[in-house]
């Protein structure tokens, strides 16, 4: 490269771009990140944010890019700089079968019929990490810019420049890339979260005998994430008042401990469905694009994973 340009262009700033972005300049790679919207305006503020596949194919890759992250979430934990803590969830559902993931993660066990609430005939309990996410982000963020990161705010909106005369750009726009690339397979999966003060609840909780209605309860430091919805092709970013009331209700039977709760706030997300995970390099432009999106609902369960991945393929490029 001439002129002190960067080597590399980091396409998003959600925690999919971050940790490339971490990975790449921690690895000596002079990388840079554009993007329109910084982490507490992205999906990735949004999210849940605890360690689980869902909403992602091919299930197997998806698993080992899933435990290569929970290695590095796992190390993360604990340490209130980095948001990152092990909690306990309980998972109902309605058959007895071992998730994919059993042997994977901590504390793995099924639970007994009598810890099974009425109309629950299956489920299990898992120690996994999670996510507080405007804490991550910012760890992120910090980690990035100490290894000499800088971050451009503006929008792109064609790849073809930034990849001319032989440049490296790594493409992290979740749904956005349906646009940007563009990529056809990429849909909304539209999450409406609601968020309330916590009442004291360590455990979370995760109900799937329902598949057109799935509910969760997943407690925070200070507030608790009730949900959820699975609305794919919906790009509609308003919260809808009936699905909030529903959330609530689901989540009030769930956990007693919530009969008291009022709403705080309510968020709406796009997670960036696909009919597989996208992360292979492309010559496109006269340069080279790594892509590294359409990770449904598990950006932060595969974000170490397919980060990693993703930072081979660029070193390669530049190589």
């Amino acid at each position: 490269m001439s002129g002190g340009s960067p080597t590399v262009t980091i396409v998003g700033c959600g925690v999919s771009g971050l940790t490339t972005g971490v990975l790449l300049r921690e690895a000596g790679v002079d990388a840079i990140i554009v993007t329109r919207d910084l982490p507490a305006q992205t999906t990735s503020d949004i999210a849940a944010a605890v360690w689980y596949p869902t909403m992602v194919q091919p299930m197997d890759r998806a698993l080992e890019w899933g435990r290569r992250s929970l290695e590095v979430l796992y190390d993360l934990a604990g340490g209130r700089e980095t948001g990152v803590y092990v909690a306990v969830i309980r998972e109902y559902l309605l058959s007895a079968e071992d998730p994919p993931f059993a042997r994977m993660v901590r504390g793995y066990q099924r639970l007994t019929r009598d810890e099974l609430p009425p109309g629950r005939p299956a489920g299990f309990r898992i120690e996994v990490p999670r996510v507080e996410p405007h804490i991550y982000l910012r760890f992120l963020m910090t980690r990035y810019r100490r290894a000499g990161g800088a971050i451009v705010r503006r929008t792109v909106d064609d790849l073809a420049p930034l990849a001319a005369d032989g440049r490296v750009v790594v493409n992290c726009t979740g749904v956005g890339a349906r646009r940007l690339v563009p990529d056809e397979a990429v849909f909304p999966i539209r999450g409406q979260v609601v968020m309330t003060k916590n009442p004291g609840i360590v455990e979370g909780i995760i109900d799937e005998t329902d598949p057109d209605a799935p509910a969760y309860v997943l407690p925070r430091t200070h507030e608790v994430v009730l949900g959820g919805t699975r609305q794919q092709g919906n790009w509609d970013l308003e919260p809808d008042p009936e699905t909030t009331e529903r959330i609530v209700n689901q989540c009030r039977v769930l956990e007693p401990k919530l009969a008291g709760c009022t709403v705080e706030r309510v968020r709406v997300g796009l997670r960036p469905g696909r009919t597989s995970v996208r992360v292979e390099a492309e010559e496109a432009h006269g340069g080279v694009i790594v892509h590294n999106y359409g990770h449904g609902g598990s950006g932060y369960t595969l974000s170490w994973g397919c980060s990693q991945d993703a930072a081979v393929l660029v070193r390669e490029a530049l190589s």
